[in-house]
């Protein structure tokens, strides 16, 4: 318990207080945690209703390995898993991308005290905590904090998919279908994000290798992975921006690129052409503000470096609107793949189509969520 109330990484809830409870008959122990407010989701009913994308698995999924490398520094848990780590058991705040673990979990005890088979036959039919064993477990061998890894990994394949490639209820038959998942689960995948980004792919395909020991040495070797990948991604993107390239291209100063970018977005969205004044600020030097904040955008990270151009916005009477932002994003990634050299390999191009998407991708949510408050703020004041 006092170990777990050390834990200070932001991804856990935090425990605020425990205290024993006789009723004379039973004692109990009660515990305390903070409340997760209304930013964010139990993660499986998010997921119901929302994507996520591929930069923000990997920012969130970067930030929740950062935590369980703390649960492993903290004695007397370094050398013992986490424990059940599933999208019910877990929540997801998407503004800041994090995903948010309890520090000291019912679920979590009940799974390393009793076994997964025990804990799992207490569960509703529909709970199907089977489907979060990991092979290890299944096959009775030790359970480490590789094993965290490992549903670490699971966690960022349902986020990345949607939802997990087996759906039954008894847990038995969910452990007979995980088997084929267990040795392959590149052959398991419905969506396309392997092809989008592969260096991501193989950070998670090893993530979620049968064997512990073909996994990930540490954390820090997978937080660092993780890390250099954003890195890889922003540093195409600012790349592209900045430097003149051998066939002469940059974005940076482009005015052919942005005259074409102007033209088409506001034909996708006419009404936001009355909302950029010529007379006061020329398109181009607007646009060149935006893309140097974009480019510095981290979500999460608070005074953000869009938090002037959403002001800009919000003082408007007719500001942006959040189907004009989508439509902005849109229109840019659709001008890029045009005026993208045609001499320019496809993969190259396509790293950097990609790169700017997953750039773009937490920024326009960002946006839009100010956008919202504002307007909710607005209506409170009649």
């Amino acid at each position: 318990m006092k170990a777990r109330k050390r834990l200070t990484n932001q991804c856990f809830i935090k425990v605020l207080d425990n205290f024993p409870v006789d009723t004379g008959d039973e004692r109990y122990v009660v515990v305390v945690e903070e409340f997760v407010g209304s930013d964010a989701e139990r993660l499986d009913r998010y997921l119901l209703k929302a994507k996520c994308s591929i930069d923000e698995v990997a920012t969130a999924v970067r930030r929740a390995a950062e935590a369980l490398n703390q649960f492993h520094d903290k004695p007397p848990v370094a050398e013992t898993s986490y424990g059940l780590l599933s999208a019910k058991q877990i929540y997801y705040d998407r503004r800041s991308q994090k995903l948010l673990l309890p520090a000291i979990g019912v679920s979590n005890f009940l799974w390393l005290g009793l076994g997964w088979e025990r804990f799992s036959a207490w569960q509703d039919e529909g709970d199907s905590a089977a489907a979060y064993v990991a092979p290890e477990e299944e096959e009775g061998k030790p359970v480490t904090k590789l094993t965290d890894q490992y549903r670490l990994g699971q966690i960022a394949f349902e986020m990345l998919e949607g939802k997990l490639p087996f759906d039954v209820r008894r847990p038995r038959e969910v452990v007979e279908r995980k088997k084929d998942f267990w040795d392959d689960p590149e052959h398991t995948v419905k969506g396309k994000w392997p092809e989008a980004h592969q260096a991501f792919a193989k950070i998670i395909f090893r993530m979620l290798r049968r064997d512990p020991e073909k996994r990930w040495g540490s954390f820090d070797e997978l937080i660092m992975r993780l890390r250099t990948m954003e890195d890889e991604s922003r540093a195409l993107a600012k790349r592209t921006y900045e430097r003149l390239d051998e066939r002469g291209f940059r974005l940076k100063q482009n005015a052919e690129f942005f005259r074409s970018f102007y033209q088409e977005f506001f034909q996708r969205a006419p009404d936001a052409e009355e909302k950029f004044d010529k007379r006061k600020v020329d398109q181009h030097e607007k646009l060149m503000e935006s893309m140097v904040a974009v480019l510095n955008f981290r979500a999460g990270n608070e005074p953000t470096a869009l938090r002037e151009t959403v002001a800009k916005h919000l003082v408007l009477k007719k500001g942006i609107t959040a189907e004009e932002v989508d439509k902005f994003v849109e229109t840019f990634v659709d001008t890029l793949e045009i005026k993208l050299p045609r001499k320019m390999p496809k993969g190259e191009r396509d790293r950097i189509i990609t790169a700017w998407r997953d750039l773009f991708s937490p920024a326009a949510e960002y946006f839009k969520e100010e956008l919202e408050k504002a307007a909710q703020r607005t209506d409170s004041r009649g």
